[in-house]
């Protein structure tokens, strides 16, 4: 009886780990660019270089923090404000046309795809 408790919780401990290993996680803002097939079929970078652009690839400042819902934030509509070699102050109603005084702070074009290269270095499939 012990042995047999003992395998079932190793079998256990690698199907959960296998399993942590194969999923993918993606930011919910992605459904709006991507279908589900098309995640699944992503590599596991990619995925991870989508949910830094949604999380990380912007700065918001101390003055506005409380303001931004960053949940809600869109960022990919945002994008093609970036500029190359430097980051952008930008107002998150610009997309709509607006002026919300609440703003963030667009890493540059450059900063982006160095850690969009780091991030595909480290999940990359050998």
């Amino acid at each position: 009886m012990k042995l047999k408790s003992i395998i079932t919780i190793i079998v256990l401990l690698f199907t959960v780990n296998v399993f942590s290993q194969n999923s993918k996680i993606i930011d919910k803002r992605a459904y709006k660019y991507y279908t589900q097939k098309e995640i699944n079929d992503m590599p596991l970078y990619k995925v991870m270089q989508i949910n830094y652009d949604f999380n990380d690839s912007y700065i918001i400042p101390k003055e506005t923090k409380r303001k931004v819902n960053t949940k809600k934030l869109d960022v990919f509509k945002l994008t093609v404000y970036r500029k190359k070699n430097e980051d952008y102050k930008i107002d998150i109603g610009t997309i709509d046309e607006k002026n919300t005084g609440i703003y963030v702070i667009l890493k540059s074009q450059v900063e982006v795809a160095k850690m969009h290269e780091e991030i595909k270095n480290k999940y990359k499939q050998n």
